[in-house]
């Protein structure tokens, strides 16, 4: 195991160091963004209190409805900012590393829409 376990991607939880680039760091990153907005870790809500054995896979099968739920009741008002926010974290959160942000270039973009295009 490489990193700490409540913020670990899914390569990394697996103890697949070899497979840790970029998108992996981002996973980690997505976790500590849906902390800071809500309050709750992820990965320690499936690991510890629900005791899932693939927290990763959990993770993904509630994104668009549990886990976009308590994102959403932590902010004001569901704006398109909010929303572009949550579209972010969700990508960063995907188990396939394909479809998480590729390089720095991709998620700079998606930051630059959040920010409004600046």
């Amino acid at each position: 195991m490489l990193g700490k376990v409540y913020y670990a991607s899914p390569e990394q939880y697996k103890g697949f160091a070899v497979n840790v680039d970029f998108s992996s760091d981002l996973y980690s990153i997505g976790i500590i963004l849906y902390e800071i907005i809500t309050g709750k870790n992820l990965l320690y809500k499936y690991i510890v209190l629900e005791k899932n054995s693939n927290p990763h896979e959990e993770i993904i099968k509630n994104l668009d409805r549990t886990i976009e739920d308590e994102f959403f009741e932590f902010t004001e008002q569901e704006t398109q900012r909010e929303i572009l926010l949550f579209n972010m974290i969700k990508k960063m959160l995907q188990v396939d590393r394909k479809l998480r942000f590729y390089d720095i270039n991709a998620f700079s973009d998606a930051i630059s829409l959040l920010k409004g295009g600046e």
